[in-house]
């Protein structure tokens, strides 16, 4: 395989036909190969739908699959499995870069341009870096998206986060007292909770595992000694940080993976905090090439923006290489298509 080629990484879970989509546009470069991860919790017939249609040729490949409830590890262990396959496959060879997408991205460049781009850049990684905590956390950057709830972020990392039936939650509850009594009142609190539920079983088994885990687990936790840095999920890095990723999660920064386990959100934390904290910090450009818009004012939004038709100029003159997000039947796509 030719050096300075790309390795697409395509977290994905619904909507076949853009997957599709997706996956042809970007392997019409030669040399370059697409990685998908389907979550566990999709459907087997989107699994199987798009084995059979991708799954014959040679530069498309599926990693083991993790669990991608929102919110979960699982997500950042579907990447590294991603990374590790892209990294068997490429073997030694440097130049490379891993380009981290979901199925709702798509190219505002040609990637002819990104790939130039890339290949002047080697061994250079492209993230979305903010300072979070603890030093820094505090005084988030004007043009965060977390700006307005930056005094709430760090709880983040100093809950625990546990999956309880469909839902993940906070222990101990956030803004409550609730459960941190003795027994008698913990016990008096548990039966009115569930009275209050209405015999809603996903919020009783909430309220009974709030009541057995609160005393268990201290809080806040002790996250371990590292500065730790948010942004984006979405990024492109270099085959030498993916490499030592691979290497180190698990060895050198096993205490990040195990608290990053346990906390919300870690896709937005894990690799900024892992490369920031390693050899590599050098070579990071707080950049993530992504043009993401979210509205700082986050009482009429979380989510990012999703593009549509109207924002094709603003799209043609951004200075990014990639769009996040657009809808799988977007006339966007078509004009994306025509103008890229």
């Amino acid at each position: 395989m030719a050096n300075g080629s790309l390795v697409h990484i395509i977290l994905c879970h619904n909507n076949p036909a853009q997957v599709e989509r997706l996956v042809n546009k970007l392997l019409a470069e030669e040399n370059d190969l697409a990685i998908i991860h389907v979550c566990k919790n999709a459907a087997e017939g989107f699994y199987n739908g798009l084995r059979k249609s991708l799954g014959q040729s040679k530069r498309v490949h599926f990693c083991e699959r993790e669990e991608g409830n929102w919110g979960e590890f699982g997500i950042v262990q579907g990447t590294i499995n991603a990374l590790k396959l892209g990294l068997n496959i490429i073997g030694a060879q440097e130049g490379f870069h891993f380009n981290l997408l979901s199925a709702q991205d798509y190219p505002i460049k040609p990637l002819t341009s990104f790939k130039h781009f890339l290949s002047e850049r080697k061994g250079q990684d492209f993230l979305s870096v903010y300072h979070w905590y603890p030093k820094g956390h505090e005084e988030v950057e004007k043009d965060h998206p977390w700006q307005q709830s930056k005094h709430l972020q760090h709880l983040r990392l100093l809950h625990w986060y546990k999956r309880v039936g469909n839902s993940r939650i906070a222990i101990p509850r956030k803004y409550t007292e609730s459960y941190k009594g003795g027994l008698i009142q913990r016990t008096v609190e548990l039966l009115s909770s569930i009275l209050s539920t209405r015999g809603d079983w996903q919020r009783i088994q909430e309220e009974i595992a709030l009541f057995r885990l609160t005393p268990k687990l201290p809080f806040p936790r002790k996250p371990p000694p590292y500065q730790f840095y948010n942004g984006s999920q979405w990024w492109t890095i270099s085959s030498e940080s993916a490499l030592l990723i691979v290497d180190q999660y698990n060895t050198n920064y096993q205490d990040l993976t195990i608290h990053a386990q346990d906390s919300m959100l870690s896709d937005e934390f894990f690799f900024q905090t892992l490369l920031m904290n390693s050899t590599r910090k050098d070579h990071v450009v707080k950049n993530n090439l992504r043009e993401i818009h979210f509205k700082l004012d986050q009482s009429k939004s979380r989510h990012p923006k999703v593009f549509g038709i109207g924002d094709i100029e603003l799209l043609l003159a951004s200075p990014q290489f990639f769009a996040r997000k657009i809808d799988p039947d977007s006339p966007l796509l078509n004009q994306l298509d025509r103008h890229v």
